[in-house]
């Protein structure tokens, strides 16, 4: 299941009774969270308070700017 499931708390719910009714196997995934790129900013931001945080996320195939 793509993130977010959904933009307000009425139409999750509606979503968890479909599948509940039925009987699905679901699951949302957060593979970046386990990705080289996090423990390295982990350890850069150790002890450190945040006030802002700003990314980008990016899958191209090195042929288009990741800004765009």
């Amino acid at each position: 299941m793509e993130k977010p499931v959904a933009l307000c708390l009425d139409i999750a719910q509606r979503v968890l009774e479909k599948i509940e009714k039925k009987d699905l196997l679901t699951c949302v995934g957060y593979p970046l969270r386990y990705g080289g790129g996090t423990a390295v900013t982990r350890q850069l931001l150790a002890g450190q308070t945040i006030a802002l945080v700003v990314g980008q996320y990016w899958s191209g195939s090195g042929r288009e700017d990741p800004r765009e």
